[in-house]
């Protein structure tokens, strides 16, 4: 596969590394930003680039396929310019900034009839695998309640960068850009592995939501007045502020309640998943601060086992090989739709 990355910053360069190791060809690049792109190009040897997607078509016949890893509110513009030059398509999640936007996607993906993935990358984690066979097989019994959380603690810290002045962790707050705060950046991820272990997610209830401008009003984030306007959009009100923090509960499969939380101010916390689904017969955990690798399973009896996850393929290597084969593959743009239903369900809360 020969591939062109649009979205030259943090996320496509990780991209690029993950595609390159899969067998894959990077022949272009297109960002707006010309000091990210040329330092891109050079890193990758490429020679074909530009300052804008709206050039896709300068790369038909020498490109195979685009990833799209620019900013949300540009996703479906991208998307739709690459998919009508009929290349194949691999898109950051979220799919869109809103509905709207991810049902054009969907629906020129349709028409094109080209593979289109979207990467909900925590489903390369093979232990995440190892859990939902651990639920499919029954071992839990009936079950009873699920947690999930992502938990992230940059926007305190700056861990990351200072996301006052750093793009990469700048728009992720701007809700002209971004329109869930952590919910679309951390929340859509948890959105699909529900979605991958229980086929069936839906939103019942919001318990608590805080938003950058909560955080700032008491104190507890520094931010210089004159980027109140850049953050909180207060020419634009019917946006609100960014959330940073949310907690709510989601119905999973047969009406079964899960807790979700997801954090980007989560003290202590730098990039932490956990999923537990408890049942009357035994509990299964995944908690990535303790290992990516395994699952445990505690039996009512006290009995342990701990559960390595098989090699599977990552979503840089199911599209690389789909796009090469024709053999299609999950997570594709159905289930980046799916999730963007349960998000908006879940932004109505704000």
């Amino acid at each position: 596969m020969k591939l062109v990355i649009v979205g030259c910053g943090g996320m496509g360069s990780y991209q690029a590394k993950k595609f390159i190791e899969s067998g894959t060809e990077i022949v272009g690049a297109v960002d707006h930003n010309s000091a990210h792109r040329k330092a891109f190009c050079e890193r990758y040897g490429i020679t074909h680039s530009s300052d804008s997607f709206e050039n896709l078509s300068a790369f038909v016949g020498l490109a195979d396929a685009i990833s799209c890893a620019t900013s949300d509110i540009s996703h479906k513009d991208c998307c739709l310019e690459g998919l009508d030059h009929g290349f194949a398509l691999f898109c950051e999640k979220p799919l869109g900034y809103n509905k709207d936007h991810v049902n054009a996607i969907g629906d020129a993906a349709g028409k094109a009839r080209v593979p289109a993935m979207i990467n909900f990358s925590k489903r390369n984690i093979g232990a995440m695998h190892a859990l939902r066979n651990v639920v499919l097989s029954k071992a839990l019994g009936d079950i009873l309640l699920v947690e999930i959380h992502y938990l992230q603690s940059w926007v305190l810290t700056s861990a990351w960068g200072d996301w006052r002045t750093t793009p990469r962790w700048m728009w992720r707050l701007q809700p002209s850009v971004s329109r869930g705060g952590c919910l679309a950046d951390l929340g859509s991820h948890l959105i699909d592995l529900l979605h991958f272990v229980f086929n069936q997610v839906s939103f019942q209830e919001s318990r608590r939501l805080v938003t950058l401008k909560d955080l700032v009003d008491t104190k507890t984030i520094s931010l210089e007045p004159s980027l109140f306007d850049t953050f909180f959009l207060e020419s634009s009100p019917d946006l609100p502020p960014a959330l940073v923090d949310y907690e709510g509960t989601l119905l999973v499969g047969d009406a079964i309640p899960c807790k979700l939380h997801c954090s980007q101010v989560a003290s202590g916390f730098d990039d932490a998943l956990s999923l537990v689904v408890h049942g009357s017969l035994a509990t299964v955990r995944f908690d990535s601060t303790l290992s990516r690798n395994t699952v445990t399973v505690v039996y009512t009896d006290g009995r342990e086992e701990t559960l390595a996850g098989p090699a599977v393929l990552s979503t840089y290597e199911l599209f690389t090989r789909w796009v090469d084969t024709g053999i299609s593959a999950h997570p594709d743009l159905a289930d980046g739709i799916f999730a963007q239903n349960v998000l908006e369900d879940m932004l109505q809360c704000q």
